[in-house]
């Protein structure tokens, strides 16, 4: 069994904050197993594929329902939240990325555990995605000084800042699958005042200014200036750096 800190994972709980949305219900499957996600739970979603998320869920699940050997959630288990809110329930029987028994108030019979896979695109609310409040900061925009109010929105929103020499960060963080190692959701980057590249792993981004866009190893890129060879060098320089060891 995975065993996880569980002072690490009150990362989690907060971080889960920052979170995409369930529409209505979402179903999420791998090869193993299926269970299905009730309206407005929040989930971790990246990658978007063929139409589909990679996926991560935070919940609680009786004992009773948990293979701690096997590392399984039993089928007909009901999902919770630390409050006893339900938010799903297991279809087929669901393996765990990870589980420990709870500590929470009142939950002593209940163990957490984290689930990932895959979910529809459409069963998501687009707006719940980080990069959705930059697609609507870029709406209607007509020049001027675009940095500091859209720094103002990032830090109302979570994003967290880092230096690269000539170039300022900052990264919208999962840590839903490890939160001691974050990997990132979305980066902005800009170089002095100007917006220089947005990397994302989430929600296609639109803005009719763009200089274009691409697929990289770790995510899209859509830049703010025309891309060459070293400017390319440094952005994957960049996020490099926030790849999880």
């Amino acid at each position: 069994m995975k065993l996880i800190v569980p002072v690490i994972f009150a990362c989690l709980c907060v971080s889960s904050l920052q979170a995409q949305v369930v529409r209505r219900q979402a179903t999420l499957t791998n090869e193993e197993g299926i269970l299905t996600l009730t309206d407005s739970v929040r989930v971790s979603a990246s990658n978007f594929e063929n139409g589909s998320y990679d996926v991560i869920v935070h919940t609680w699940v009786h004992r009773d329902f948990i293979n701690e050997l096997d590392q399984r959630v039993m089928a007909e288990a009901v999902l919770f939240n630390g409050k006893k809110d339900t938010l799903g329930q297991v279809q087929e029987s669901y393996p765990l990325d990870s589980l420990w028994p709870s500590s929470a108030h009142r939950m002593s019979k209940y163990y957490e555990v984290v689930a990932s896979g895959k979910v529809v695109g459409r069963e998501l609310e687009r707006r719940s995605f980080p990069t959705q409040m930059v697609e609507r900061f870029f709406e209607g925009k007509r020049g001027g000084s675009l940095r500091a109010p859209l720094v103002e929105a990032f830090k109302k929103q979570g994003w967290e800042r880092r230096d690269f020499g000539e170039y300022e960060s900052w990264a919208y963080l999962n840590r839903s699958s490890n939160p001691g190692l974050p990997d990132f959701q979305a980066l902005f980057i800009f170089r002095g005042s100007m917006p220089y590249c947005l990397v994302n792993k989430g929600e296609e981004f639109d803005y009719e200014k763009l200089k274009g866009s691409e697929q990289r190893t770790h995510g899209m890129y859509y830049f703010f200036q025309r891309p060459n060879d070293r400017f390319l060098q440094e952005i994957d320089n960049i996020v490099f750096d926030y790849l999880p060891l």
